[in-house]
Parts: C-alpha cells; structure tokens; sequence
C-alpha cells in the first residue's frame, strides 16, 4: 500500500514508515521462535523442509459474537471438534475471505472450513513483501543491523520448492497436512 501512496521514492517511504511496518509483522510472526519443523504457533507454521509460512488464525475457539447462531450450526452440522469448526470461521473472517470456498474441503459445505490448515499464497507473498519493504526502510534510516535481518528474513517463494504445487512450478495455497496446492479454483 505505501507503494501506491508514494510511487516516486518508495525507499523513501518505507523508511519513514518501517517504524508501523514492524509490529505489523511482529503479529504475524508471535511465535516463530518456538517452532521446529512441522509445528505451528498461531500464525506461523514451520514447514518439514523448515521453511517458515503464515496461515490466517484466531485465537478464539468459540463462535463469533456476531453470528453466533450461525456458527454454532454450522460447527453441529459437521463431523470434526466444533471448537475446531469455530476457530477455522474465525480465521476465514480474519482473512477478509469470509466463507469462500477457497477454505472449505467440500466447497459446498460450510462445515468443512479448513482455514488453519491452509497455507495461503497470497498471504505469504505480501508478508514477503512487508519483509522485503522493511529491509529497505531500515538501510534507508541507517539502521544496518536491522536491514541485513530483514532482508534475511525476506522468503522469496519462488525459491521456496514447499510454496509450489506439489513439484510444479508455480506458487499455490497448500495444505499444511499435504503439503500440496488446494481447492486451485476459489470462489
């Protein structure tokens, strides 16, 4: 978004907002130094391969105040935990996708929304991108240290062979169970 905003000197602009774009990441990323390969925490999950990936999560399990009714059917009407039902709504609703069926197993059926299963492509990519656009608002206020982290930081998921479609080349969601691309076709 600082991009769109400031088209002229982007390095500019993230040097005066990588202050903001910091703890944007740090809720992203809570967690992350507790992790061994095939473990997740909230939002990050780390890969078998160790590659380290986001997924929408809530750390609620209960259904959500506004559609409470509608939550507690939709978790009866399915066969899996409803606790586990409510948190993966919750994720949806977090993801700005509410109840597409991009999240579901059987995306006729509400009940089977997987969404902290899922490995979200375009998620991880503008994480990547606020990673990459740190990096260069750190060089640009001389703060080295933090710029040489960040750009560390910075996954290119072209690289990353867990971020393609089982072998393909090219990037997909994927599934944190599979490892594969899911449901190529969201509505």
């Amino acid at each position: 978004m600082i991009e769109c905003v400031h088209a002229g000197d982007c390095a500019a602009a993230f040097a005066r907002y990588a202050p903001q774009l910091k703890p944007e990441h740090l809720f992203w990323m809570e967690g992350e130094d507790r992790l061994e390969p095939g473990q997740a925490f909230a939002h990050p999950v780390c890969l078998a391969d160790g590659t380290l990936l986001n997924r929408y999560w809530d750390g609620h399990d209960g259904p959500r105040e506004k559609s409470y009714r509608e939550d507690v059917l939709t978790a009866r009407a399915g066969t899996r935990p409803h606790a586990e039902v409510n948190r993966d709504l919750r994720a949806g609703a977090e993801s700005g996708w509410d109840f597409s069926s991009r999240w579901c197993a059987d995306p006729d059926r509400i009940e089977t929304i997987e969404t902290t299963s899922i490995l979200p492509v375009d998620l991880n990519a503008l994480l990547w991108g606020l990673e990459s656009a740190i990096a260069v608002g750190c060089a640009g206020r001389g703060e080295l240290a933090g710029a040489a982290a960040f750009s560390a930081r910075a996954r290119w998921l072209g690289a990353r062979p867990s971020i393609a479609s089982c072998g393909a080349r090219t990037w997909a969601t994927m599934s944190i169970f599979t490892g594969c691309g899911t449901n190529p076709a969201p509505a």
